[in-house]
């Protein structure tokens, strides 16, 4: 996957994760601010995961390196204090209903990027005829 594509996964990810759920917008201390697609906290975000994603993808045959990824980009939204203009207390606790629904999200852009992929394929094919 490319960086672009593999940005824009990411960067569905989390929109449709805020979408869904805007409450969960204090986990990136971004809860009162309506420009939220935009902001900078949110690319840096996107940017963590898709760092995280290439990791996992480069190590897939070794799964504790995976894990060990994983387990650093979720344990850094409980430790990481608010970004720079922000409160300056840690981030609030991120509850179970984040996790489940950043899983909803993942795989909902999955099955976007599928849809996009074979579109793009059928496109191709019917060029070539």
């Amino acid at each position: 996957m490319d960086r672009a594509t593999e940005i824009e996964y990411c960067r569905n990810v989390f929109e449709t994760l805020f979408k869904r759920e805007p409450k969960f917008l204090r986990v990136i201390d971004l809860q009162d601010c309506e420009e939220w697609k935009i902001h900078t906290n949110l690319r840096i975000h996107i940017r963590q995961f898709c760092d995280m994603l290439s990791d996992v993808i480069k190590h897939l045959n070794d799964p504790q390196l995976c894990l060990n990824s994983i387990r650093e980009f979720g344990s850094s939204y409980a430790s990481e204090p608010s970004p720079e203009g922000c409160s300056s207390s840690p981030r609030p606790h991120v509850p179970s209903t984040f996790w489940e629904t950043f899983i909803f999200a993942l795989n909902n852009a999955a099955k976007d990027m599928q849809v996009e992929t074979s579109s793009r394929s059928s496109e191709v094919s019917n060029f070539k005829v």
